[in-house]
């Protein structure tokens, strides 16, 4: 979730220049969707987060009449279709879906401890859980009686400099979650990325 920021579409004051609603859907296809799509030919889920949620609200509190016009839904303006994309959307901010014993998506929480916000949501979902929206690192795993579970939050892929906030704890980094088809047993490696590098299986990317 949350590959664009529709900043023009905020509620929050808007106090400096950012690209356009067309400018972001345009990179998003071209830079992000497009290249992802060519090197990798299996399932692709795209969650929506808050973010995304903003394109609808700003259509409801402001241009109601035309939310149901043929392509100006997010996932019609990102040509997900086209791209053989599914999106899970649950028509308000937050969003996920279920990948065998873990719920993973993009829960509006974000607490000042890296990982804070995934182990309250793991806890009150009794559930593992994935999530984005907190720009952070941090894991923690769960004993819930007779068995346990995981809470994962894996960072960001975004500027560590938003013109909005002061050298905020976000860190780069994603997750590779492995998982046993006919089992409900997972592993979860997150990477992280230090000065636009990372190490991952002895390979250093950058």
């Amino acid at each position: 979730g949350d590959l664009m920021e529709f900043y023009d579409l905020s509620r929050f004051a808007r106090h400096f220049v950012s690209v356009t609603v067309a400018e972001e859907f345009e990179m998003s296809r071209d830079e992000v969707l497009s290249p992802l799509r060519k090197v990798y030919k299996g399932k692709i889920n795209y969650v929506y987060g808050n973010h995304e949620f903003r394109m609808d609200s700003y259509l409801a509190a402001h241009a109601k009449e035309l939310q149901s016009l043929i392509g100006l839904s997010v996932e019609e303006q990102l040509q997900l279709k086209k791209f053989k994309i599914s999106w899970n959307y649950s028509g308000n901010r937050e969003s996920w879906f279920k990948w065998g014993a873990i719920l993973i998506g993009h829960w509006a929480k974000a607490l000042r401890q890296p990982g804070a916000a995934a182990r309250e949501l793991a806890t009150q979902y009794g559930q593992s859980v994935i999530q984005g929206h907190t720009h952070k690192r941090g894991e923690t795993i769960i004993r819930l009686y007779d068995r346990h579970i995981g809470a994962y939050e894996y960072g960001c892929l975004c500027s560590l400099a938003p013109p909005w906030e002061a050298s905020p704890n976000w860190v780069h980094g994603f997750c590779v979650v492995y998982r046993k088809e006919d089992k409900n047993r997972y592993g979860v490696t997150r990477v992280v990325m230090i000065d636009e590098k990372l190490v991952f299986e002895g390979r250093e990317f950058c």
